[in-house]
C-alpha cells in the first residue's frame, strides 16, 4: 500500500506517514518524487509498535504510548492488543481491497481471469482457423499469378480480408 492508503487506514495525515519513513519505518520501495511507496502493513504496524505508537485504525488520530508504561496496565499497547491492530488494520485493508475490486468489476475495468482467459483462447483459435484456410483460398490465385508482384499483391489482399473479418468477429463478440 502506499503512504496515503496507509495514512487513512492508521488516521494520520500523510506527512506523518512519510516521517515514518525517514525514520525507518520499513518499506518494501521507499518510494521517491513520481514513484509511490509500497508498505506492507503488517510489517510498518510492528515497527510503530515497538517505537511505542499505536495508530488509531478507528482514524481519529495516532497515540504516543508511554514508554514506561505498568506493564500489567489493561490497555492495548501490549504485544496482544499490537497483534490486534495489526490484524484488524489487515482485515480492514483487505475488505477495503475487495470493495474496490467489487466495484471495479462493475464499472467494467475489471474482468474474471477465467472469461478473460476462454476469450483469449477462442480468438487464438479462430486466428489460426483462419490462417491454416489462407493456403486452401489463395494456392489457385497464386499459382496463376504471373510475377512476385501480382503474388504480393493476392497475399496482402487476402490478409486484409481475413484481418478485417477477424476484427468484425472479435468486435461482434465482444459486444454479445
Amino acid at each position: 500500500m502506499n503512504q496515503t492508503e496507509m495514512a487513512h487506514l492508521v488516521g494520520v495525515s500523510p506527512m506523518t506517514v512519510s516521517n515514518w519513513v525517514r525514520e525507518g519505518m520499513p518499506c518494501r520501495h521507499p518510494g521517491g518524487r513520481g514513484r509511490a511507496s509500497d508498505i506492507d502493513l503488517a510489517t510498518a504496524l510492528e515497527w510503530l509498535a515497538k517505537r511505542g505508537i499505536r495508530p488509531n485504525v478507528a482514524r481519529d488520530h495516532a497515540l504516543v504510548i508511554p514508554t514506561d508504561q505498568a506493564p500489567d496496565d489493561d490497555d492495548s499497547a501490549g504485544e496482544d492488543g499490537a497483534d490486534y491492530k495489526v490484524s484488524r488494520a489487515k482485515r480492514e485493508h483487505y475488505a477495503a481491497a475487495r470493495e474496490e475490486m467489487r466495484y471495479r468489476q462493475e464499472a467494467g475495468e475489471l474482468m474474471v481471469a477465467g472469461e478473460v482467459e476462454t476469450a483469449v483462447a477462442d480468438a487464438c483459435t479462430t486466428i489460426r482457423t483462419a490462417l491454416e484456410a489462407l493456403p486452401d483460398a489463395l494456392a489457385l490465385r497464386l499459382a496463376a499469378a504471373s510475377d512476385e508482384n501480382e503474388c504480393r499483391n493476392l497475399l496482402a489482399d487476402e490478409i486484409e480480408r481475413m484481418l478485417e473479418q477477424l476484427s468484425a468477429d472479435l468486435l461482434h463478440a465482444t459486444k454479445a
